[in-house]
Order: C-alpha cells, then sequence, then structure tokens
C-alpha cells in the first residue's frame, strides 16, 4: 500500500459566468443592502433566487487548481509532499524541490523524479448578454492521496504550471499536479482545514 501526502495550500480559481439580467438583480441586492459579493454567494446565497439550487449549477467557462509550490515570499512556508510506503515514509520534500530546476545533478536525491514545468493563460471566451465573475478557493490542510499498490517514487509525474491571467490584477502564481499514468491525482482532505473563499466581479 502507498500513501501520497501533501500538507499545504490547494487553491482553485473558477470563472463563472451568469446572463446580464440575473447579474443586474445581485447587482441591485448589493447596492440596496449594502453587501458584498462573498455575502451574496457564500453567506445569505441570494444567487439561489436565479434558479441555481447550489454554486455548483453556475456555468463555468475557466476553472484551474492545484497546490501551491513556489510560495510568493520567503516569510511564507512551502508545502511539503511526502511519501508512505506500508505507513512507512520513504520520501519527503518541499512542493518547490519536486520542479525541475532541481535536476540539473546539483541535488542528487532529486535527479530521478519526472516533472514539466509550463505556464498557462486563465482565459474565457465572453459572450455578448452575459458577466463574469472570478471565484477564488484556498484550502490548507493534509491532503492525501491512496494506492492499494506498492508505488514508487519514480512512477510519479510532477506538474508545475505558472498560471497568468493579462489585463487584470491577478498575480502569476506556480502550481503542481501530480500525475499517475496520465491522470491527475485528486487528493481528499482529512480532519480539520482552513478554507478562504473570495468572489469578485471581473470587469
Amino acid at each position: 500500500m502507498t500513501k501520497l501526502q501533501i500538507e499545504g495550500k490547494r487553491i482553485s480559481y473558477t470563472i463563472l459566468e451568469i446572463k446580464n439580467a440575473d447579474a443586474l438583480t445581485l447587482q441591485s441586492i448589493m447596492e440596496k443592502e449594502y453587501v458584498t459579493y462573498n455575502d451574496i454567494f457564500f453567506e445569505r446565497k441570494d444567487f439561489k433566487k436565479l434558479g441555481f439550487k447550489k454554486l455548483e449549477d453556475i456555468p463555468v467557462v475557466g476553472h484551474f487548481s492545484g497546490f501551491l509550490s513556489e510560495p510568493p515570499s520567503f516569510l511564507t512556508p512551502n508545502g511539503v509532499f511526502t511519501l508512505f510506503r506500508n505507513k512507512k515514509k520513504v520520501f519527503a520534500s518541499t512542493l518547490d524541490r519536486l520542479e525541475e530546476r532541481f535536476h540539473m545533478g546539483l541535488y542528487k536525491e532529486f535527479c530521478f523524479l519526472k516533472s514539466n514545468i509550463s505556464s498557462h493563460e486563465l482565459s474565457y471566451r465572453k459572450r455578448r448578454g452575459h458577466k463574469y465573475f472570478f471565484l477564488k478557493l484556498e484550502q490548507s490542510g493534509k491532503f492525501t492521496f491512496q494506492f492499494d499498490h506498492d508505488l514508487a517514487i519514480e512512477d510519479l509525474i510532477f506538474n508545475h504550471t505558472n498560471l497568468f491571467k493579462p489585463k487584470s490584477n491577478f498575480y502569476p502564481v506556480q502550481l503542481v499536479r501530480i500525475m499517475f499514468d496520465d491522470s491527475i491525482l485528486e487528493f481528499s482532505v482529512g480532519g480539520k482545514s482552513e478554507i478562504k473563499k473570495s468572489l469578485e466581479a471581473i470587469r
């Protein structure tokens, strides 16, 4: 049995699409009742007045998620990846060291890892008569993925992505997703985890 564990921060960026008439309804509520979009979507859930039963029912036109692999400053703690085999720790590393720039022979303990790095634009196609919202979720905690069989660290691919969005207040961020057999592993979080949500209209 093999368990993968990431102790760090998972970030999800989603772009939601709402019809102009529905967006005006929400904006009217916001202005009349002195609430924010965060109140409307997360606390009061006024979006249900538009016919959506839950937030996930709102159409998504752009999405990307992963674990923060390069913190924005030296003062921010980095995430840690650990591989356990039969409950014994066999490999551990901070997420930033799982990136290819450490594979040039300088750090022999990382030379056998498989990783790649690329850039990706968080883009979407605008449609006339629609308004767009930028949803950001941050979840901190211990995330795990478990295999019923033994697995070597060489069987995994660490896919690092520099995510950016031109002409916006969105700052570039580097995220890592772990792949096995061409599939991105979906880690689950157990126990207590901290979740931060924010939503704003895209101008």
